[in-house]
Formats: C-alpha cells, structure tokens, sequence
C-alpha cells in the first residue's frame, strides 16, 4: 500500500479509488461518479443489476451475488477483529488516514 500511496499521483491516464463501504451504503452516489469518470452517460438500470441478472446464465463463483441486491452486511466487518491490529495501529494509520477509514466508522 505504501508503494500505491506514493505512485497514484503519478498514474496515467487517470484512476479512481472507490471504497466498498461508499459502494453499499451509497451505490447510486458512487456509480454516478464512476460513469462520469468514464465519461459515460448515467444509466439508472444499473441500480437494478440484481433483476437483469436473473434467469441468465453466469458462469462466475460470484453468480449467486450478482442475482442479489447490494447488501451491507459485510460493511465495516473489519471492525470485529480491530482489536487483533492493536499491535500494528502505527504502522496501519498511514493506510486508515489516507483511504478515510478513521474513527467515525465505529
């Protein structure tokens, strides 16, 4: 992580991080985003993803996930083992700050 810190500046052509958690919590807000990073016109289907999916054939190990609606539960599950990163909180905080995940999300 310490390496893409330092070069995503310099990437090009040009990248987006997207959080997993700003993805679940606000999935139009985010694809918004994405699509004019594309440059792409907004489609709202996409936010019906789930209903497209069904009755097609998928040949991914994610095919039951992709016929399901966004779900958050696996959102902030990091949190459960945060006692288990004590030890290396100085050496994570770098990464924490830098992608947002700060104590807010507790």
């Amino acid at each position: 992580m310490s390496y893409w810190l330092l070069i995503r500046k310099e990437i090009q052509p040009g990248y987006m991080e997207l959080r997993y958690e700003d993805t679940v919590n606000e999935f139009e807000t985010s694809f918004r985003q994405v699509f004019a990073f594309l440059g792409l016109e907004w489609n709202a289907s996409v936010t019906q993803f789930h209903q497209r999916a069904k009755g097609r054939y998928i040949s991914t190990p994610s095919f039951a996930a992709v016929s399901q609606p966004v779900y958050k539960t696996a959102a902030y599950r990091w949190l459960n083992y945060q006692k288990h990163f004590q030890s290396i909180d100085l050496q994570l905080k770098p990464f924490v700050d830098a992608f947002g995940y700060t104590d807010k999300h507790k």
